[in-house]
Formats: structure tokens, sequence, C-alpha cells
């Protein structure tokens, strides 16, 4: 299949960067959608165990400059 052709050829990301944030900040932030379709996505990227996946997680559950300039960091370490 041509789908699986195209995805064994995708690399790897350089830099994994996962915005974490509580699925109630999610729901209270995201106004522009309803919050039974953003606590479910919120909730399942909440409880996934990131250890090992190579990812960088980010509390964006935090005030704006502070997540920024983390990733700020993780992106000028990447460089």
């Amino acid at each position: 299949c041509m789908e699986r052709w195209y995805y064994r050829r995708i690399l790897p990301p350089e830099l994994l960067v996962v915005l974490r944030v509580d699925p109630e900040i999610a729901v209270r932030r995201k106004t522009d959608e309803a919050p039974e379709h953003v606590r479910p996505r919120s909730t399942e990227l909440w409880h996934i165990d990131w250890r090992g996946t190579g990812a960088n997680v980010v509390d964006s559950g935090r005030e704006l400059p502070i997540v920024l300039a983390d990733l700020r960091t993780l992106v000028w370490e990447a460089l």
C-alpha cells in the first residue's frame, strides 16, 4: 500500500515537544471548541507516560512567558 511506503520513509523528529496541560485548564483556554471535545483529548495526553519516548514534556499550565522561555531553550539546545 502506498500509505505504508510513505510512513516507512518518514524520519523521526529531531525535537519532540509535548505541551502538557491539565484537562480542566485546557477546557477553560480552548473557548472555540466544546468542552466535551477538548476534555477527552487533553485527558488522554495528560495520562500518557512520556518517559522513554524522547519527548520533552513542557508544563503548559503555567504562564505563557514561562512556557515560551522553556520552548526557546529546548529549540536552541537542539540546534
